[in-house]
């Protein structure tokens, strides 16, 4: 049965679609490959992914969550990791753990969201970005007034690895 199932190969992409849970990715713990959970308006939770600790592949979110409690157990993305309009978080709270992010982060137009903190223990030595593109994307977050956080601060201290901060608070 697939719950019991603990690696998901291939990865996952859904975009507009409609679900109120998604009851196949329970109990995951690594995904070989994407997760992208885009314009799902009915999905205000992401309770399915509390066993999640690997993602070998990009990780995009953008639903109606008003949490990221549920991701407590990310430790490593193995490719860029996004949260993007996801107007109901204020926090990036259940990001602790999460030490590992191959390529660039995107935290973009988020109306809410107020503090970036739980970040901060992400070890920007992993960091494999092309030298074209922006290591940390922070741009209109309308309320996100205060960003000194350990990352930023050894992202901009770095010289080769760039920093887009735009239109926050």
């Amino acid at each position: 049965l697939l719950p019991a199932l603990t690696y998901l190969d291939g990865g996952i992409r859904l975009i507009q679609v409609t679900a109120t849970d998604l009851p196949f990715l329970r109990g995951k713990k690594v995904i070989n490959g994407q997760l992208t959970l885009q314009n799902i308006i009915s999905l205000k939770h992401i309770d399915f992914l509390t066993s999640l600790d690997s993602v070998l592949g990009n990780v995009s979110l953008s639903i109606g969550m008003k949490s990221l409690e549920s991701l407590a157990s990310l430790t490593k993305v193995n490719g860029s990791f996004a949260i993007n309009n996801c107007d109901s978080i204020t926090n990036l709270k259940g990001l602790e753990n999460l030490r590992y992010v191959k390529n660039s982060i995107f935290i973009n137009f988020n109306d809410n969201l107020t503090s970036i903190s739980e970040i901060q223990n992400i070890d920007t030595a992993y960091f494999n970005v092309y030298p074209s593109l922006f290591t940390l994307n922070l741009l209109n977050n309308p309320k996100l007034n205060d960003c000194e956080v350990k990352l930023i601060c050894q992202l901009l201290t770095s010289g080769y690895r760039k920093v887009n901060l735009s239109s926050n608070g």
